[in-house]
């Protein structure tokens, strides 16, 4: 019996689309598009200025929704992917974007449930 071999180009495309809408909905402060790419459970990790920050997804939307949107405040759109490690049903993507007048670098995990990818943790930083 041989075994079905799955596309990776397809999980490829899913998990650009899946980064894409992320990007969407940081430049413009929308949790609710935010919450379509996000585990439910997922966790916030990181560095903000000087300070380790560790917050549940309910928090980080609240810190999103209370910001100005750089798409309000005439910011332009620097968001970039810069890679993407893909096995299986798990995904790390490093992004980097221009948001709150800081550059921030991010590693995104993924899994994949069905037929969509969803962040279950963002580990980031940004630059001095």
């Amino acid at each position: 019996m041989e075994k079905e071999i799955k596309s990776t180009y397809d999980d490829y495309t899913l998990l650009v689309k899946t980064v894409e809408t992320y990007f969407h909905g940081l430049y413009h402060s929308d949790t609710e598009t935010l919450k379509t790419v996000f585990d439910s459970h997922a966790s916030i990790v990181g560095f903000y200025e000087g300070e380790y920050i560790h917050h549940s997804l309910a928090k980080y939307l609240q810190f999103v929704n209370g910001v100005s949107a750089p798409s309000q405040i005439g910011k332009y759109y620097d968001m970039e992917i810069q890679s993407i490690d893909q096995t299986g049903p798990i995904a790390i993507v490093r992004v980097r974007f221009l948001y709150e007048v800081l550059y921030h670098n991010e590693f995104l995990s993924f899994k994949k449930n069905k037929d969509h990818w969803l962040i279950v943790q963002k580990l980031f930083c940004h630059d001095d």
